[in-house]
């Protein structure tokens, strides 16, 4: 019981720490502004529609390989095949995406691909570990 319970906080500990390192890639490749006040709501929305689309993609990534590679610990370390570990952690990542999304308004396009390829990242972790 409590590798499971470890395999579900370590997977989710790696898919955040994953995030983490990719999103501040993106920054160093897409420097938000120096000046900007994540406080001030009009000012963030304002960055948000001048990001390009590319800088989008990075935070994609971020969500989708940390749900992957989150999966794929959990897994490991539980020494299961069982669906129940990458759902568990997929459903995590999307309800932390879901939160941040609703908080900082993001594009439909964007929304809408996180909430497929978040699930869809856990369940190739899992369909590969067959």
């Amino acid at each position: 019981m409590i590798r499971k319970i470890l395999a579900v906080l370590v997977g989710l500990f790696t898919a955040v720490a994953t995030v983490a390192v990719v999103e501040r890639l993106g920054h160093f490749v897409f420097p938000p502004p120096e000046n900007i006040d994540y406080s001030d709501m009009a000012a963030v929305k304002a960055m948000l529609k001048s990001m390009p689309v590319a800088a989008f993609s990075f935070v994609l990534a971020a969500w989708f390989l940390g749900t992957f590679i989150g999966s794929s610990i959990g897994l490991l370390i539980a020494k299961s095949r069982h669906f129940w570990f990458a759902a568990t952690i997929s459903v995590l990542m999307l309800v932390a995406a879901v939160v941040t999304t609703v908080s900082i308004p993001h594009p439909f396009w964007f929304v809408a691909t996180a909430i497929v390829g978040i699930p869809a990242s856990g369940w190739l972790a899992w369909r590969l570990r067959q």
